[in-house]
């Protein structure tokens, strides 16, 4: 059986043609869906599409939208954590080094966002661009018990058996 293990079915684009993308994906043998939330706006689309039996969801606050994200989301997402038992991960979090003029308040909340996984024994869903040293130090300090995936990994072998020795696994095809 094949998993899509990051997946954006939530947005907008796939509003006109969503069952038809999953049937395709059926198709050619994905029979599971991993749909990752982003920003606390999108969480309700994301809450829904879990509701399918073929899809597993997780929520977070993703750094590329830290501009939409305020301070009350950390406490949404730990109620939500605790209202939904189905999450399967927190995320997607993490850190995009591109962005380079919002890093402190991309640590401040992926910082957060990991202690709440820790907190829920839940893996943890992460966008990692440019910063794949700095996240593994991180997770290694905070010894997270349950890991998680580092999507769209650009790194070095090193770095991905870093993150797999911390139990990460990797998703290649990264920025």
């Amino acid at each position: 059986m094949l998993i899509d293990a990051h997946c954006h079915l939530d947005l907008a684009d796939f509003d006109s043609d969503r069952d038809d993308v999953f049937q395709r994906a059926r198709q050619v043998g994905v029979r599971h869906f991993v749909v990752p939330g982003t920003t606390r706006a999108r969480w309700p689309k994301v809450l829904a599409l879990g509701e399918r039996e073929d899809v597993s969801i997780a929520l977070g606050l993703h750094p590329y939208f830290i501009e939409e994200h305020s301070d009350e989301d950390m406490q949404a997402l730990e109620d939500a954590l605790q209202a939904y038992p189905q999450l399967v991960a927190v995320g997607e979090c993490g850190i995009d080094a591109r962005l380079s003029d919002t890093l402190e308040q991309q640590w401040t909340l992926f910082d957060a966002q990991l202690r709440l996984a820790k907190r829920y024994d839940l893996p943890v869903i992460i966008h990692c661009v440019q910063a794949n040293d700095k996240v593994a130090k991180r997770l290694r300090q905070l010894q997270l018990p349950r890991g998680g995936m580092v999507h769209g990994f650009a790194g070095s072998p090193e770095q991905a058996h870093a993150f797999n020795a911390l139990g990460f696994a990797v998703g290649l095809g990264g920025y």
